[in-house]
C-alpha cells in the first residue's frame, strides 16, 4: 500500500458564530441558541510517496491541498428542565494537486456528513437525562443510525461550592 509523506506549511481559518435569543429577557426558563462555525484548512508543500505497489521507489514532489468543514445546531430551552436540538456537520475533502505523485496515490473525494436531533431534561444543575438520534455519513456508502441514551451528573466543588 502506498503511502504519503507531507512536509510543508499548514494553515487552518476559523470562523464561528453564537446567537442567543430570551423572550421576556428571561433565559433560565426559555432560551434559544444557534451557533455555527466553518473552517478551511490550507497545506502547501512536498510529498513523499513510499511503500509498495505503485511507488516501491520514492517519489518525491510539490503538493497542495484545500479542505473545508462547518456545523449548524440549534438548542431551544422551552421550560426550565427541557431543551431540543437539531445540529448538521460536513466536512468537503476539497482540492488537492499530489504533483508527480497523482498517479500513485489515489484519495476518494467525498463529504462526510451528519444529522442529529436531540431532548433532555435536567433535574437540576447537577443532572441531565438526554436522548439523541443521529444520522452519520462519515463513510462513503454507509449509513449509520444511532441512537443514545445518556445520564449526565456532576459532583464535587464548582463556582457556587467550594466544599
Amino acid at each position: 500500500m502506498a503511502q504519503g509523506a507531507f512536509s510543508g506549511d499548514s494553515t487552518t481559518w476559523l470562523a464561528d458564530f453564537v446567537w442567543k435569543w430570551a423572550p421576556n429577557g428571561n433565559s433560565a426558563h426559555q432560551n434559544l441558541k444557534f451557533q455555527s462555525e466553518y473552517f478551511v484548512r490550507e497545506e502547501k508543500g512536498g510529498l513523499v510517496c513510499s511503500g509498495a505497489g505503485a511507488c516501491a521507489v520514492p517519489v518525491d514532489s510539490s503538493y497542495k491541498s484545500k479542505q473545508s468543514g462547518w456545523y449548524a445546531q440549534g438548542v431551544y430551552q422551552f421550560t426550565p428542565q427541557w431543551r431540543a436540538g437539531l445540529r448538521y456537520e460536513q466536512l468537503d475533502s476539497g482540492a488537492r494537486d499530489f504533483g508527480a505523485n497523482a498517479a500513485n496515490l489515489v484519495v476518494d473525494s467525498y463529504r462526510p456528513k451528519k444529522a442529529s436531533a436531540m431532548v433532555d431534561y435536567s433535574w437540576s444543575e447537577f443532572s441531565r437525562l438526554r436522548l439523541q438520534i443521529a444520522q452519520d455519513k462519515s463513510m462513503t456508502g454507509i449509513t449509520d443510525n444511532q441512537l443514545t441514551l445518556q445520564y449526565v451528573m456532576s459532583l464535587g466543588a464548582h463556582g457556587a461550592h467550594k466544599f
